[in-house]
């Protein structure tokens, strides 16, 4: 694997189906296993491999995948790039760690909530 996680070489995902919601975890794969860490204002990721790693993918296929995702849980320049350029994020929506943007997203699909 460590061939595969090195910079610019695709993207980690791992897909988790719950009932009508599908949670999508992708992050830039070379920081798979990485925490990083805010000391100041107290926060940090952690991008371990149990929740963000079950396959390594391309653009492609991430693509494929941001778009069918109920939800998404994204770190990574890259992965946040592709998520924005697809008007899943916006700027005001990224949460910047030590240099490494991190989002979440959420779809609520009308007829879903009661």
């Amino acid at each position: 694997m460590t061939s595969q996680r090195r910079k610019g070489a695709g993207y980690s995902i791992k897909v988790y189906n719950e009932g009508v919601d599908t949670l999508l975890a992708a992050c830039d794969a070379e920081l798979l296993g990485k925490v990083v860490r805010d000391e100041t204002r107290g926060i940090k990721i952690d991008v371990n491999l149990e929740f963000y790693h079950g396959e390594i993918v391309g653009e492609k296929d991430l693509r494929r995948l941001m778009k069918e995702a109920t939800i998404l849980n994204l770190v990574g320049k890259r992965t946040i790039r592709l998520a924005m350029n697809l008007g899943l994020v916006d700027n005001d929506g990224i949460l910047i760690i030590k240099g490494v943007p991190h989002a979440q997203v959420i779809h609520i699909m009308k007829g879903v909530l009661r």
